[in-house]
């Protein structure tokens, strides 16, 4: 199962332009004309539901592979002609809640809605996801091979999107792993340096210590 780019910032705006389009063909249906119908970013659509549900499906997997069970049952053939009833969203938003239960929460992640009638409760979903995978890939990207280990040397701890590495020259997890954002990079604690490539202070001063260093930025 792949994993397809979650939408995550629609918007009342979007609900209202997709009722005057709606609106539009049912104006033409009523005067003889066959519109041409899309999907609309302010619809909960059919691409939209296997979205969530495949994005589902592949965290559950995911996790799975490195010792978390859970009990996840996802649908991921939604079709123009199918419409989600409540036992469907219920068994959507189960699914996420499953996930957190026996994984972990990522920081930032927003409040499981009970429904799935708002804009905003699709957002809450589809941003559910993309936190469990930000936080899988740099789990997965902070493992190191056994014998790699050297007392007193440098680590790396790698980052996603951008933020390539953050390099402590001289130190060890144990030295580091209470010390906030803030003492690190504006107090130094005797660590040499924090390097980012191509990163400027008005990228990361918001940013948490620990979004850093393991759950990475979107």
């Amino acid at each position: 199962m792949r994993w397809i780019v979650p939408v995550v910032d629609r918007t009342l705006r979007d609900v209202q332009d997709a009722l005057v389009q709606i609106e539009a063909w049912r104006t033409q249906v009523a005067n003889g004309q066959i519109p041409t119908v899309t999907e609309l970013k302010g619809c909960l659509n059919a691409t939209d539901l296997n979205r969530i549900e495949a994005n589902t499906k592949y965290i559950s997997q995911f996790i799975r592979e490195y010792g978390f069970q859970t009990n996840v049952t996802t649908k991921v053939d939604w079709t123009d002609e199918c419409l989600p009833n409540v036992d469907d969203v219920n068994r959507i938003i189960d699914n996420i809640e499953e996930i957190r239960n026996k994984y972990y929460e990522p920081a930032g992640m927003p409040s499981l809605p009970q429904t799935m009638v708002s804009f905003s409760d699709i957002n809450a979903i589809e941003q559910s996801l993309l936190l469990f995978r930000e936080m899988l890939l740099g789990m997965v990207g902070a493992f190191r091979r056994s014998g790699t280990f050297v007392s007193g040397s440098s680590f790396r701890l790698p980052m996603n999107a951008g933020f390539i590495w953050m390099s402590f020259e001289h130190a060890t997890w144990g030295q580091v792993e209470e010390t906030t954002w803030e003492e690190l990079t504006i107090y130094d604690g005797g660590f040499a340096w924090i390097l980012f490539k191509d990163v400027i202070w008005e990228d990361i001063k918001r940013e948490t210590w620990e979004r850093l260093t393991i759950y990475g930025l979107r």
